[in-house]
């Protein structure tokens, strides 16, 4: 039986995870991220994985942001700051480890994870789509992350939308969000902790609460009929807090993108809710580990 390691580095917290061949979670820790100081979380990352009792083949890392995957950099990560940008973060680890050490972002790794063993093991084309504190997106070809020619495909951070009011463009990331949603719902003098509380007022008629999810419903469909147009998947999966926290979210949004496709399209829209969600970032990250082990580190 081989094993992998995997870790997930977000803003709130680190997880490190052991995986066998079968990704089963043998062993899983997670401790508080120091987004200030990269070498201690770095420090603490190896310190638990070389305490792992199994013989590990590498370590899969799943991250926020845009970065160079082949050279194992980040490149820009708002979630974790400054201090990130430029680490060469495969290097270090691998130095502190002695093992080798594959990084991929945190979206695509989740899709990936869709792809091997959740709701997409049996399709083609996956397009994976996580709508939680920013946006991450990644598109799955044949159980492979679709990089594009820089690496950059799916990043759908920097697309401007124009508000209902058609006077000003905004990123999209503050439409569909989880953060998006709950910073209207601020402006608009809302008391809301949760993107669930903003949904219960609009369900119990709040005005203001319903025009904030009628506008993440309508960018969120328009986005996905984009998605469709250009790249057909064989399904859409959402992960992340907005539609898990949101009864019925997934289900309407389906049936809103049915509604602007020609009928003939109709059957073939699929659009699911995660069934890995918190774990997908690590079952990806210990796919990326076991299938370079395979096929090397090209």
């Amino acid at each position: 039986m081989k094993y992998a390691a995997a870790v997930d580095i977000g803003r709130v917290k680190v997880q490190v995870a052991l995986f066998d061949e079968s990704y089963n979670i043998v062993d899983h820790q997670s401790f508080d991220s120091c987004i200030d100081d990269p070498n201690k979380t770095l420090d603490e990352i190896a310190s638990r994985v070389l305490k792992f009792t199994k013989t590990i083949c590498g370590i899969g890392i799943s991250c926020p942001g845009i970065l160079d995957a082949m050279k194992g950099t980040l490149l820009y990560t708002p979630n974790l700051g400054d201090k990130w940008c430029g680490l060469h973060v495969t290097e270090a680890l691998s130095k502190r480890t002695g093992l080798p050490v594959y990084l991929e972002n945190n979206a695509n790794l989740a899709g990936l994870a869709e792809a091997v063993i959740g709701k997409g093991k049996d399709c083609k084309v996956i397009q994976f789509l996580r709508l939680s504190t920013n946006v991450g997106a990644g598109l799955i070809i044949d159980k492979k992350i679709f990089k594009g020619a820089h690496g950059f495909a799916n990043e759908f951070s920097p697309i401007r939308i124009t508000s209902s009011s058609g006077k000003e463009s905004d990123k999209i990331g503050n439409h569909i969000s989880e953060t998006g949603i709950l910073d209207k719902a601020k402006k608009a003098g809302l008391t809301a902790e949760t993107v669930k509380e903003v949904d219960d007022l609009a369900k119990a008629g709040n005005e203001k609460a319903v025009l904030i999810m009628k506008e993440t419903k309508e960018h969120l469909a328009n986005l996905i009929n984009a998605i469709i147009a250009f790249a057909d998947p064989d399904m859409v999966v959402l992960g992340g807090s907005v539609p898990f926290e949101i009864e019925g979210f997934t289900e309407e949004i389906k049936e809103m993108v049915k509604s602007q496709m020609p009928e003939v399209v109709c059957p073939m829209v699929r659009i699911c809710r995660s069934g890995l969600n918190e774990n997908s970032n690590l079952i990806g990250a210990c796919n990326l580990a076991f299938s370079k082990e395979v096929y090397g580190s090209r």
